[in-house]
């Protein structure tokens, strides 16, 4: 990694020390949290582009792992008021909480 570390702007580089020291963390792990971050919201805006429109109910049904009639369902009895069982571990980890 200290190849990579060679070639990082050294006026960058000094901000993410500062960084990583008021975080208590290395410098590695500051530039490899903000290039997930980084790619994280591109992969967003390729979604967004993608789907321009809104995102199709077979693709939102796929990420819950459900077929789309199955998804409807639960979302009409949401409407009506019901519950909707739901994984709570699994939801934390889709939404990165």
């Amino acid at each position: 990694m200290s190849s990579v570390m060679d070639k990082v702007n050294p006026n960058l580089l000094k901000t993410i020390s500062k960084i990583a020291k008021r975080e208590n963390t290395t410098e590695e792990a500051i530039i490899n949290e903000s290039l997930e971050r980084t790619i994280e919201e591109k992969e967003i805006e390729e979604e967004k582009l993608k789907y321009r429109v809104g995102i199709p109910i077979e693709v939102v049904a796929e990420e819950f792992g459900e077929t789309p009639e199955e998804f409807i369902k639960k979302l009409q009895e949401a409407e009506a008021e019901e519950s909707i069982p739901l994984d709570v571990d699994k939801l934390e980890k889709e939404l990165r909480l």
